[in-house]
């Protein structure tokens, strides 16, 4: 190697392929056979007897549809309650003898042409089931809120938010002090991303020590008695644990140019995206340049993915709304400054978007980007976002293009009511997706919360009956409610007056 091939080394030579997935399914959510109309309360059932499911597409040349289903008595599938999957045949059959009222339906896609996919036109389920006098009848729904849960297909492993580590952090470096007075979830993440940008001198020693994924690593004292710190991922990690500390849960996402590198030349930026119950979204707030971006008009925080659709109109001549940005004082760090989305030279583009898909750093060491930002980004483990405009680099096998999938949702409480034979008794089933899960509370008519579990039985009184309903996580942080109000009437006596 070298002009004299005088040196001895190796080449890394990466090949790409192109390829197609050869294998995918579509899984349903899960169907309740006494209420397949999709009403707030459903039936009484006793008996609920064959569900039919028939599945209609068309598989094309060297394609297969395959459906397969299961059924229990619960409303969130598990071990206990519910049947293995049942496979049905290429376009349905019939599951004779049901687990419990509800079903999930899962449709198997493949395909041995990589110029076809099997596509999927419609999926029937048809159910008989019996029951006693539907006693539902005498309920009028008066007032209904029930979260809608969106869940990604990215496999994301989220740090425990009782990590002795994080609790560590929160103590030794006395955070409760720094947010007393904070007012709302953004008030609070300025304030610990205000801490650690202030913290040390960008980059400090990143080019000596690249420091494991720990705060503690990062700001306990070098061989120079100054913090070990590092450069925007440092940043963003130790305010990212710090956040979790708190109960907030979040995502580390690098961001740059991408393919429009050529034509929007400069560096990339490492940031934190952090879930906030307050405005039920993910929200952008910056570690290392103690800043978040809201709506202009509205007030409302922008998620990464929201800046980006921004931006990327501005870049392109397009109209779009006008965002503001929100800093708290810095007394570092100062070169760098917010020069809005669109130019004439902004200090950050967020148009390649490349989530790692885990922030328990602190629970498992690997798998990691190799000294992450150092260099181009080349790790294969990240989820990148990719669209017709910006498209995902060829380097990247997860491609993200739905949008659920990118910004899914956490900390609420979804509830489903199945009543009961006995008149006026409802079974609560209960689903949320919160990291670090404890319970769920309940307040009932208005009273005190108290923890239940999923499944709780639910007595009516006549008259105005309300429920209330939240998860709440290890660190103690309530998440997102539902609720209900139902007025019940007494069944009329025999003979009285019509």
């Amino acid at each position: 190697l070298g002009p004299e091939g005088k040196l001895q080394g190796e080449y890394g030579v990466r090949i790409f392929l192109e390829h197609y997935r050869a294998h995918g399914s579509l899984t349903l959510p899960v169907l309740d056979a006494g209420n397949l109309e999709g009403r707030a309360i459903g039936r009484p059932l006793t008996r609920i007897g064959p569900m039919r499911i028939t599945a209609s597409g068309i598989a094309g040349p060297g394609g297969r549809i395959q459906v397969r289903a299961r059924s229990g008595d619960t409303f969130v599938p598990d071990s206990t309650h519910w049947s293995d999957w049942q496979a049905l045949g290429e376009t349905g059959g019939t599951l004779t003898h049901p687990r419990g009222r509800y079903a999930q339906v899962e449709i198997g896609f493949s395909s041995n042409d990589p110029l076809h996919s099997p596509g999927l036109a419609s999926v029937r389920v048809e159910s008989t089931p019996a029951g006693p006098p539907d006693w539902t009848t005498r309920l009028r729904i008066l007032d209904e809120h029930n979260e809608q849960i969106v869940r990604t297909s990215m496999p994301f492993a989220y740090e425990p938010l009782d990590h002795p580590r994080l609790r560590k952090l929160r103590q030794d470096y006395k955070l409760d002090e720094l947010v007393k007075g904070t007012k709302g979830d953004l008030d609070l993440l300025l304030r610990l991303a205000q801490w650690a940008c202030n913290y040390w001198d960008w980059p400090n020693h990143i080019s000596e020590d690249y420091p494991p994924w720990d705060a503690l690593e990062i700001l306990k004292p070098y061989a120079d008695g100054k913090p070990t710190g590092g450069f925007c991922l440092q940043f963003n990690l130790v305010f990212l644990q710090a956040c979790e500390s708190f109960g907030f849960p979040g995502r580390m996402i690098s961001i740059s140019q991408g393919p429009w590198q050529t034509q929007y030349p400069g560096g990339g930026h490492e940031i934190v995206e952090l879930w906030s119950n307050q405005w039920k979204k993910w929200v952008y707030v910056d570690g290392a340049l103690a800043w978040y971006v809201v709506d202009a008009s509205t007030g409302v925080p922008l998620s990464i993915w929201e800046m980006r659709q921004r931006q990327l109109a501005m870049l392109q001549g397009e109209p779009a709304r006008a965002v503001r940005v929100v800093t708290a004082q810095r007394t570092r760090n100062k070169q760098f400054a917010w020069n809005g989305l669109g130019g004439p030279k902004p200090l950050n583009y967020y148009l390649e978007l490349r989530m790692i898909p885990r922030s328990n750093f602190l629970q498992a060491k690997s798998p990691l980007p190799l000294n992450q930002g150092t260099d181009e980004w080349s790790w294969t483990g990240h989820y990148v976002w990719t669209d017709a405009v910006v498209p995902a680099g060829l380097l990247f096998g997860h491609r993200v293009a739905r949008h659920n999938d990118f910004e899914w949702t956490l900390n609420q409480a979804r509830f489903v009511l199945e009543p009961l034979p006995k008149p006026g008794v409802l079974r609560v089933h209960l689903d949320t997706e919160t990291p670090s899960f404890e319970t769920y509370l309940a307040e009932i008519d208005g009273g005190a919360k108290r923890p239940v579990s999923s499944g709780f039985t639910w007595t009516l009184h006549p008259g105005t009956n309300r429920l209330r309903v939240r998860p709440q996580n290890v660190a103690g942080r309530q998440g997102i409610p539902s609720w209900i109000t139902v007025e019940y009437s007494r069944p009329r006596a025999a003979g009285g007056p019509s």
